[in-house]
C-alpha cells in the first residue's frame, strides 16, 4: 500500500494542478500522455476480493477499505442475515434487496438460487450504484442481477436524499421524510431526486413481484413498505421479508406487517450491536432485523 501511495503521490506532484480559463484546454504532448498514463493506473487499483460463499465463489472490485471490508465480512458482520437468505432462498425465487449497498447479499442470493431465479438490487446512493453496477458485471451476472438506482418510497415523490459520506461501501442515506434524523451536523451532502414506490415499479412492469424481501433503508422502512402495500397483500405476495428497524421506527413496521397477517418469526442482530448488548445496551434501544413470514402461527 506504501508503494501505492508514493507513485500516486510521484504522479500527482508530477502533474500538478491543471489550471485553465474555462475555454480551452492547452497541455504539451508530454503532459496528454502523463495524463494517459495516470488515469490508465488509476483503474487498475482495484482490489478484487473473493468470497467463497460455499455456494459459489463471489468476486468483488474495491476501491475503498469499507468495500474490501463489507465483502471480507459478510459471513460475520450479520449472521442471522446470511442464515435467513440462506434458508429461505430456493431456486427460482425472486428477491428483493432493498438497500443492496455494493451487492454482498444480492450476489450471494443468486449463488443460493444455482442460476433460476432473479435479483433486483435498489440502491440510491450513487458511490454504491457505481461499485454494485461494477461487481454485477465482474461476477457475469447482468442477466439476473437488475440493479435499480431509485430512492424507495411511499409514491412518486421530489425528495431531497442525505447522505453522510461520499465513498463506495458506506451507508447512512435517507430522505428528507424521514423524522428523527439528526442533520445539523457533520459534512453532508443532499441531491434532490424522484422516488418511486415498490408498487409502482412492479406496475410499470420496471420489476417482478417479490417472492422474498430485505429491508435496510437507514429509517425509510415504513415508507418503502407503505409503497408496496399492494405487492403485501397480493395473492402472490412474499413468503418472507426482513426489515431492519430502529428504536423509532419499530412499533409502526410491527404494525403495519402485523395488519397484513404477517407475523414475526425472529429477531437478529449485527455482530456490533450484539456486543453492545451484552455490555447491558437495552435491546429495545439498538437496531435490529426483523424477519416477517405470511400465514405463520
Amino acid at each position: 500500500m506504501q508503494i501505492v501511495e508514493r507513485v500516486c503521490h510521484f504522479l500527482r506532484k508530477t502533474i500538478g494542478t491543471v489550471k485553465t480559463d474555462g475555454r480551452s484546454l492547452r497541455l504539451s504532448r508530454w503532459k496528454r500522455r502523463t495524463f494517459d498514463t495516470v488515469f490508465k493506473f488509476s483503474n487498475l487499483l482495484n482490489v478484487r476480493t473473493e468470497v467463497d460463499t460455499g455456494h459459489g465463489l463471489l468476486r468483488f472490485e474495491c476501491r475503498t477499505f469499507k468495500e474490501v471490508w463489507r465483502a471480507s465480512t459478510a459471513f460475520t458482520k450479520e449472521t442471522g442475515t446470511v442464515d435467513w437468505l440462506t434458508r429461505t432462498i430456493v431456486p427460482g425465487d425472486v428477491y428483493y434487496d432493498i438497500g443492496a449497498n455494493i451487492g454482498v447479499y444480492a450476489l450471494y442470493a443468486t449463488c443460493l438460487m444455482q442460476d433460476r431465479g432473479r435479483v433486483y438490487a435498489f440502491e440510491a446512493y450513487p458511490p454504491n450504484v457505481q461499485r454494485l453496477v461494477a461487481n454485477v458485471l465482474a461476477n457475469d451476472l447482468g442477466d439476473r442481477v437488475v440493479v435499480v438506482a431509485s430512492a424507495l418510497s411511499d409514491d412518486f415523490h421530489v425528495a431531497a436524499v442525505t447522505y453522510d459520506v461520499a465513498d463506495a461501501g458506506a451507508s447512512g442515506a435517507w430522505t428528507d421524510r424521514v423524522v428523527g434524523r439528526d442533520t445539523a451536523t457533520g459534512q453532508r451532502i443532499t441531491d434532490v431526486r424522484a422516488t418511486i414506490s415498490v408498487d409502482q415499479a412492479v406496475a410499470a412492469q420496471v420489476a417482478e413481484p417479490p417472492t422474498v424481501v430485505k429491508i435496510d433503508v437507514d429509517g425509510d422502512e415504513e415508507l418503502v413498505l407503505r409503497g408496496m402495500k399492494h405487492i403485501l397483500e397480493s395473492s402472490n405476495r412474499p413468503r418472507s421479508v426482513q426489515i431492519e428497524t430502529r428504536p423509532n421506527t419499530a412499533t409502526a413496521v410491527s404494525e403495519f406487517m402485523g395488519s397484513l397477517d404477517y407475523v414475526a418469526e425472529e429477531v437478529h442482530y449485527a455482530a456490533s450491536t450484539v456486543q453492545q448488548i451484552r455490555m447491558g445496551r437495552d435491546p429495545k434501544t439498538v437496531v435490529r432485523n426483523e424477519v416477517y413470514s405470511y400465514g405463520s402461527s
